[in-house]
């Protein structure tokens, strides 16, 4: 589920900082091994259902493995970002929350792949954070990231950006208040998926209510603003953000051939030079 976001985020970073992607052959090889590895991870759920200790220490290193190729697609996106001509739109304020967010995630999916901590905090509130950090963190601000990317391409007219930064900003404070207390309250016991709980645990309960709340909020603003952008935005230019790659180079949107000749390709696609 997180390939595909992966893979927004390595087309809007180049673009945004006018760089080609560094490590190219890294990023590609590294999608690969999450791909390979990432079948034969799924013991790191069972740890206590009763599975031999083989087992356990089999599912736990394969947990870790996995986590290397994901760690090297991170360091070659913040790499690609030094030093570059950042153009901060939208698009890359969603690709950089993305890896701020996935980079948590990640962090604490080790600790979960840790026969020891997961036996600690398996099934609570913890696991919780950590899903949606990177299911949510990771794949829905990577999708809101594509969205903003590409919408103007698809039906021509561009969104309000005032707007797209206050959503922004309330979606990513409103996702960390949601989020982020279920990490302390899931340590401290707090079981998942009982709505009833001890009173220690209400004030981050509290917390957490309010982000979701603030989240929505974000969400539907995001969405209104896009809506409009469809219906009213601006004519949106053939390249609006400046990109290399081949739907670029077309009008938007674009028309049903696309192309009115075979496009001849003269340079790498990610080439800003």
């Amino acid at each position: 589920m997180i390939l595909p976001a992966m893979g927004v985020i390595t087309e809007i970073i180049p673009t945004f900082c006018q760089r080609q992607i560094y490590g190219y052959k890294a990023v590609a090889i590294s999608s690969l091994a999450i791909a390979g590895v990432g079948f034969l991870v799924w013991g790191h759920h069972m740890y206590t259902s009763g599975m031999s200790e083989q087992a356990r220490w089999f599912f736990s290193l394969l947990t870790f493995i996995v986590a290397v190729p994901s760690a090297i697609k991170v360091f070659n996106w913040i790499s690609t970002m030094y030093r570059g001509s950042i153009d901060v739109k939208p698009p890359f304020l969603y690709a950089i929350s993305f890896i701020f967010l996935f980079i948590i995630g990640g962090t604490t999916g080790l600790l979960l792949g840790s026969v020891a901590t997961n036996v600690q905090v398996h099934d609570t509130s913890f696991v919780v954070a950590h899903f949606h950090y990177i299911i949510f963190g990771g794949m829905g601000f990577a999708f809101f990231a594509a969205i903003h990317y590409w919408l103007p391409k698809m039906y021509g007219r561009m969104y309000n950006f005032k707007i797209a930064y206050i959503a922004w900003g309330i979606n990513f404070v409103g996702f960390n208040l949601l989020y982020f207390p279920q990490f302390i309250i899931g340590v401290e016991g707090m079981p998942r998926r009982y709505f009833d709980y001890p009173p220690q645990f209400q004030p981050m309960q509290i917390v957490s209510s309010i982000g979701g709340f603030i989240l929505i909020s974000g969400l539907i603003l995001m969405v209104y603003n896009l809506v409009q952008g469809v219906r009213k935005g601006a004519p949106a230019p053939a390249n609006p953000w400046h990109g290399s790659t081949l739907e670029w180079q077309i009008p938007s949107p674009p028309s049903l051939e696309n192309f009115d000749e075979e496009p001849e390709i003269k340079k790498n696609p990610y080439d800003y030079k």
